[in-house]
């Protein structure tokens, strides 16, 4: 949030603002110049929180702190939209058995880490004209290898391509 967008002090140019204390009883509708005055006599900031309303609503609080509480609101936001990250995982159809082995204990890591997986499986060439023999077989495997800790939400199958979501379980 950029603060120096917000209004405080004598900067409101509402004619009539809504009034609310530290604590957060409505004080009612007053004059700017009058609520900055109720601020100055406590020691504190006028803060104008919501300057779309009608009339605008502004909060007699300490501007410092005002700042922190916003920026800890947003932090706490940020982390909780974290857990919806993915992560791409790339499978050719003739992958040896070690090799999807070693790709399926990544994906395994990733669910204990708590993130999805997406795994593209790509035909190339005259691997088109075989698709669907050699994936059922693949897709078989995979299921298999991660049938312990996720499981595949969804099967998308385009003309050259394989998408599976896969998610961690529910504990």
């Amino acid at each position: 949030m950029d603060f120096r967008k917000i209004r405080i002090n004598q900067y409101i140019r509402a004619k009539e603002v809504r009034v609310v204390d530290e604590s957060g009883n409505y004080l009612g509708v007053m004059s700017p110049q009058e609520a900055f005055k109720k601020a100055q006599e406590q020691g504190l900031d006028l803060i104008e929180i919501a300057p779309l309303s009608n009339p605008p609503v502004c909060k007699i609080m300490d501007f410092s702190k005002f700042k922190y509480l916003t920026e800890k609101k947003e932090k706490e936001q940020r982390k909780s939209q974290r857990s919806h990250d993915l992560k791409e995982m790339y499978i050719r159809p003739v992958i040896s058995d070690h090799d999807l082995q070693v790709k399926l204990s990544h994906i395994n890591d990733f669910f204990k880490h708590g993130y999805g997986t997406k795994i593209i499986i790509r035909f190339m060439g005259r691997e088109q004209e075989f698709m669907k023999e050699n994936s059922e077989k693949l897709l078989q495997k995979i299921s298999l290898g991660i049938s312990e800790n996720g499981v595949v939400e969804k099967k998308l199958v385009d003309k050259n391509k394989i998408t599976l979501l896969v998610l961690p379980k529910k504990k």
